[in-house]
């Protein structure tokens, strides 16, 4: 078979499977927005689609970060916490006279450190993921509401580093909300964490290893090696 034929096989075999697995999403995701132009009038206006996406890069920011978890056959429930955790350090910090990168930083590393007290628990004490994660939802949820005590940050224009907080968050690069640039550095890093390092991998066939070792022929062929 022609090398370009058998191409054009793998990528309607891989259309067929992607629709396979999110074709009744798809078709749900159509009749709402059927609904919702036909009672709104707006709803597939190119604005409105940009509105969607732009609220929802931070969203598929952080699903990326979940994808590494679920890769590996764990789960992580508290990522959201750790996501608001690190964000309202960051403006705390910054609101107290931080320089806006550090408090950056800061955050970040803190995130690290949440995600290494949830591997504590896993990898050392041998707590099923769902039980310590949906715990430290909880726990980092609280801790955020006790430091902002439940108030939001609205950052003020004369805060020190204002411009490069409003350049990193709210800017325009030709043309393009920043969002739009963030959202794709992430996927292009995180498509070639996955497939291209040897931690991906090694993540992959931890994921993989896990979820064979749940199938029930693995105790069958246990059982036939101790009857041989």
């Amino acid at each position: 078979m022609p090398r370009h034929r058998r191409r054009v096989d793998d990528v309607v075999r891989a259309i067929r499977e992607l629709l396979a697995r999110v074709g009744i999403l798809l078709a749900a995701s159509a009749a709402v927005g059927g609904i919702l132009q036909a009672t709104t009038g707006v709803f597939f206006s190119a604005g409105n689609f940009l509105s969607i996406f732009l609220f929802m890069t931070s969203v598929a920011i952080v699903g990326f970060g979940e994808t590494l978890v679920i890769v590996s056959g764990e789960f992580d429930l508290s990522v959201g916490s750790t996501y608001g955790l690190g964000s309202m350090t960051v403006a705390l910090l910054w609101a107290h006279g931080w320089p806006v990168l550090a408090a950056i930083a800061v955050g970040i590393i803190l995130g690290g450190l949440a995600g290494a007290f949830n591997a504590l628990f896993l990898t050392r004490l041998h707590v099923n993921s769902f039980i310590t994660t949906l715990g430290t939802l909880n726990l980092y949820q609280g801790i955020t509401l006790l430091i902002s005590n439940d108030v939001a940050f609205t950052p003020s224009t004369s805060l020190p580093g204002c411009r490069i907080y409003e350049f990193i968050g709210t800017s325009h690069p030709f043309g393009i909300p920043i969002q739009i640039f963030w959202l794709g550095g992430v996927f292009i890093l995180m498509w070639t964490l996955l497939h291209r390092t040897v931690f991906g991998f090694r993540l992959a066939v931890i994921g993989g290893i896990r979820g064979l070792q749940e199938r029930p022929i693995f105790q069958l062929n246990d059982t036939s090696s101790m009857c041989s």
